[in-house]
């Protein structure tokens, strides 16, 4: 698998939000994979309680925003 394909996988909400909820190194790698997709949709995030980041610190919140992919689409947060 390609990192470009990996990326695209890397992602996706449920995958960055099971690896919120492990370990550091876990985290980091799926940041790191994160960065090299190529997926140019919007991606939308909802950190309100009860949605999945509840276990998602301000550190790891600032990590996640400098990986994400460029894209011509700036992702929603809320």
């Amino acid at each position: 698998m390609n990192d470009a394909l990996r990326g695209v996988f890397a992602s996706t909400i449920a995958v960055l939000q099971s690896a919120c909820r492990g370990g550091d190194n876990e985290w980091l790698r799926m940041l790191a994979v994160m960065s090299k997709s190529t997926k140019k949709d919007v991606m939308e995030f909802d950190f309100s309680a009860g949605n999945g980041w509840d276990d998602l610190s301000a550190e790891r919140a600032v990590e996640m925003i400098h990986h994400l992919p460029h894209m011509d689409h700036p992702s929603w947060m809320q």
